[in-house]
């Protein structure tokens, strides 16, 4: 009976070895010359009094970006809000490191339309 245990926590040891050997092993083999090829996406948010909105659309692209892995560009654009929005627009484009250059992108932005709510 005894071996039996005896196996069964090297195979729990090295399945968790391996469970945490395999990301790091991923991280390592993917050089900084491959990730700087991969294709940004650009998101256009168009806003007009979107104070209750931005921050959490903004969160969430930023979120999906890190989980997948493709770097993102976020511009605003702005249809004369008269609320906070102006403000959060300021200190996201300041505070954000992912707020990079449009222009960097080959491809048409994904529009994200938050002035009809």
């Amino acid at each position: 009976m005894a071996v039996i245990e005896d196996l069964l926590v090297w195979l729990l040891a090295s399945y968790g070895a391996v469970a945490l050997l395999l990301p790091l092993a991923t991280k390592w083999l993917n050089t900084p010359e491959e990730s700087s090829y991969r294709p940004l996406i650009h998101y256009q948010i168009l806003l007009f009094n979107s104070e209750l909105y931005l921050e959490g659309v903004v969160r969430r692209l930023s979120m999906a970006s890190s989980v997948r892995g493709v770097p993102i560009c976020i511009s605003f654009v702005d249809y004369g809000s008269t609320d906070d929005t102006l403000r959060m627009m300021k200190v996201f484009e300041r505070e954000t490191l992912f707020l990079i250059q449009p222009e960097l992108t080959a491809q048409q932005p994904v529009v994200i339309d938050l002035r009809r709510i």
